[in-house]
């Protein structure tokens, strides 16, 4: 039921294609030692907040946000 528009981007070429590369060796690499060497545990932020999901079946009376 959505209507959408989409726009197929070339890819980039030249030395502007590997800065986003780049960065996610780095990302993978920070990754990997927050988990094995520094033990980083994940940060709360607040209390959950659960999402309701609306089905084809039910109407917008029948779902609860929460």
């Amino acid at each position: 039921g959505l209507d959408v528009v989409a726009y197929c981007a070339k890819d980039p070429s030249g030395r502007v294609a590997y800065g986003p590369e780049l960065r996610e060796y780095g990302a993978r690499f920070k990754a990997l030692l927050d988990v094995k060497v520094l033990g980083t545990q994940p940060h709360e932020l607040g209390e959950p907040i659960r999402i309701g999901v609306r089905s084809r079946q039910t109407s917008s009376e029948d779902v609860r946000l929460d």
